[in-house]
C-alpha cells in the first residue's frame, strides 16, 4: 500500500445517558474496534508514556487533533472515531502498514511515536513508514514544518494529497447526527452499514475514478513536456540571436524584447523583430 490517510472524526461522539436498552449488535468488531481493545491499548500507552497537558500548537495554529485530553470527555461515552483510508478513499477495518502515513499533526505525532515505540518495542514497525502532512493542512503549519513534512515534498508520494479521509468524514458526519443518541450496539451497526456502503460505492466507481485520474496525469505530463520543449527552443533562439548580434554588419536585435514577446500570449506580440514593418531583411 502506497499511502494511508488517518484522521479523527469528533462528530461521531455518543452521550453517556442515552436511555436506550442495550442489545447485542450484528456487526460487533466488524468495522469498529471493540471498546475493550481500545481501552487496553490506551492504558498501555499512557502507562508507558506520561501524558502532556497544554496547548497543541505549531506556529500560531492550535491543533485539537494533537491534544491527549478533552474537557468534554466526562459528558460522553465515546468522543469520536479515528478513521484510516487508503489513497483511493477506501475505509480500512484495520490499520495497515504503508510506505507513507499522512495526517494533520505529523509534526506532533512523530516525536510522540518515537517516545511510545521506545517504551513499547512492539510498536517499532510503525516507525518504518515515512510520515507527511496532508497538503491542505500543511498550509496552516509554520513554514519550516510545511517544507519538511508537506506531502508534495515527499519522494514517492506522487499526487497523494493526504486529504482522502476528509471525504469519508464528510459522509459519516451526517450519520453522527442520529447515532449520538443511540445505544452502543445500534450505533456500531449504523456506522458499520454506512462504512460498507461507502466502500461498495467506491469499488463500483473505482474504474471511472482511476481512468479520470490517469487522463488528468497524462495531460499534465504532456503539458509539462510541451512547456519544457518550448523553454528549450526559446533558449536556443536567444542563443542564435546573441550570435547574430556579434556579427559586424546588420541591425542588432534586442533579446530582452524577444524574450518578453515570447512570454506573452497576445497574438500581436508574436511578430518577430525582423518581421516588423519598415524593417530591412535580416
Amino acid at each position: 500500500m502506497v499511502a494511508v490517510s488517518v484522521d479523527g472524526n469528533r462528530k461521531l461522539y455518543r452521550f453517556q445517558k442515552t436511555n436506550q436498552s442495550e442489545e447485542p449488535g450484528f456487526f460487533d468488531a466488524v468495522f469498529l474496534a471493540q471498546d475493550s481493545e481500545v481501552s487496553t491499548f490506551v492504558e498501555d500507552v499512557r502507562g508507558a508514556v506520561k501524558s502532556t497537558k497544554g496547548k497543541a500548537m505549531c506556529g500560531e495554529s492550535h491543533w485539537t487533533a494533537a491534544r491527549e485530553t478533552s474537557k468534554r470527555a466526562n459528558k460522553l461515552d465515546e468522543e469520536g472515531v479515528e478513521i484510516a483510508v487508503c489513497r483511493h478513499g477506501f475505509l480500512l477495518k484495520e490499520f495497515q502498514s504503508a510506505s507513507l502515513l499522512a495526517m494533520d499533526v505529523t509534526c506532533r505525532h512523530v516525536p510522540y511515536l518515537d517516545k511510545v515505540s521506545e517504551a513499547l518495542p512492539h510498536l517499532q514497525p510503525l516507525k518504518e513508514m515515512r510520515h507527511c502532512l496532508s497538503v491542505m493542512h500543511a498550509k496552516a503549519h509554520n513554514t519550516k514544518c510545511e517544507i519538511l513534512w508537506n506531502a508534495r515534498n515527499q519522494e514517492g508520494a506522487g499526487t497523494t494529497l493526504g486529504e482522502e479521509v476528509e471525504q469519508v468524514n464528510s459522509f459519516l458526519s451526517r450519520c453522527g447526527l442520529t447515532t449520538k443518541y443511540m445505544a452502543k450496539s445500534a450505533r456500531t451497526d449504523m456506522l458499520t452499514v454506512h462504512a460498507m456502503g461507502w466502500n461498495h460505492h467506491k469499488e463500483n466507481c473505482l474504474h471511472i475514478a482511476m481512468s479520470s485520474r490517469f487522463k488528468k496525469l497524462y495531460r499534465n505530463k504532456r503539458r509539462q513536456k510541451i512547456v519544457q520543449k518550448v523553454a528549450q527552443e526559446k533558449k536556443k533562439l536567444l542563443e542564435d540571436i546573441h550570435k547574430y548580434n556579434q556579427q559586424p554588419d546588420g541591425d542588432t536585435i534586442d533579446t530582452n524584447s524577444v524574450g518578453e514577446k515570447l512570454s506573452t500570449k497576445s497574438a500581436e506580440s508574436m511578430i518577430w523583430p525582423w518581421q516588423e514593418p519598415n524593417r530591412g531583411a535580416v
